[in-house]
C-alpha cells in the first residue's frame, strides 16, 4: 500500500481556509434566510441575540465539517444540543399550558399531545432515509482498506461487519452519520452518489450529502434553538420564562 496516499487529506477542502469558506458561502446565505424566515425582525433585542447565536453556531459547525473533513464529530454536537433544547422547550411549553405531564384518551385520539407529530417523524424519517431510497450511500475502497475493524467497532447502528469488506458497502441500517469515515486511518470509506463511479469525486459526493443533511437539520431545529435561548434570556432578565 502506498503510504503517501494514506497521509494525503481525503478531501480537497481539508486544511484550506479560503476554499472551505467559499464552499460554505451558499450555506451561510441559506441559513440566514431559513432561520430568519426570510423576514428578519430585530426590533426585539432578545430575538436578535437568539437568532445571532443560532446562526453563528450553525455556520461554525458547518465550516468545521468542511474544513476539518470530520463529519460525525460536529454532527454529533448539533444533534446533542438539539436533544437538550428540544427537551427543555417541550417540557416548558407543557407546563406553561398548565397541562403537566398527563394526557387522557381524548388527547391521544385528537392528536393534541404536544410534539407528537415531531417525535413520530423523527423516528420514521431516519428509518426511511436509508440505503434503499437515499441518493447517497457509504462505500469502502477495497484497495485502501486494511480491515483493521475500527469502522465495525465504532459504527453506532451496527451497519458494518466483515462482509462489508468484500461488498464494499454498508448494510441497510446505515444512517450515514460519518463516524466510520472519521475513524478510518486510511480514508478508505467515503460517501458515494448512487449511479456514479465508485471511489471517485469524494469531495463532491461528501459536500453534496453534507450540504443537504446539514441544511435539513438547521431548518428542522433552528426554531427550537431560538425559542430555547429566548426563554433562557427571559429567565435571566425577568426571573420568569
Amino acid at each position: 500500500m502506498n503510504a503517501a496516499k494514506i497521509k494525503q487529506p481525503p478531501y480537497s477542502t481539508v486544511g484550506k481556509f479560503w476554499k472551505s469558506l467559499l464552499v460554505c458561502l451558499p450555506m451561510f446565505l441559506l441559513l440566514f434566510i431559513f432561520l430568519s424566515g426570510g423576514r428578519p425582525d430585530f426590533s426585539d433585542y432578545k430575538s436578535a441575540i437568539a437568532f445571532l447565536i443560532v446562526f453563528l453556531g450553525f455556520n461554525y459547525l458547518f465550516f468545521r465539517i468542511i474544513y476539518t473533513g470530520k463529519t460525525d464529530k460536529y454532527r454529533a454536537v448539533g444533534f446533542i444540543a438539539y436533544a437538550v433544547f428540544l427537551s427543555f422547550v417541550f417540557l416548558l411549553n407543557m407546563f406553561e399550558a398548565n397541562r403537566g405531564m398527563t394526557f387522557d384518551e381524548a388527547d391521544l385520539l385528537q392528536c393534541e399531545i404536544p410534539f407528537c407529530h415531531l417525535v413520530i417523524s423523527m423516528v420514521l424519517i431516519p428509518a426511511a432515509l436509508t440505503n434503499k431510497i437515499n441518493a447517497f450511500d457509504i462505500r469502502i475502497d477495497k484497495e485502501k482498506c486494511t480491515e483493521c475493524d475500527k469502522c465495525i467497532k465504532e459504527c453506532p447502528t451496527l451497519s458494518l461487519d466483515e462482509s462489508s469488506y468484500k461488498t464494499g458497502k454498508a448494510h441497510f441500517t446505515c444512517c450515514k452519520c460519518g463516524k466510520c469515515i472519521d475513524v478510518c486511518p486510511t480514508h478508505a470509506i467515503h460517501y458515494h452518489i448512487k449511479g456514479t463511479p465508485v471511489n471517485k469525486s469524494h469531495t463532491t459526493s461528501r459536500n453534496l450529502y453534507i450540504f443537504g443533511g446539514f441544511l435539513f437539520l438547521a431548518v428542522f431545529s433552528g426554531g427550537t434553538f431560538q425559542m430555547g435561548i429566548y426563554k433562557i434570556m427571559n429567565l435571566v432578565t425577568t426571573g420568569s420564562f
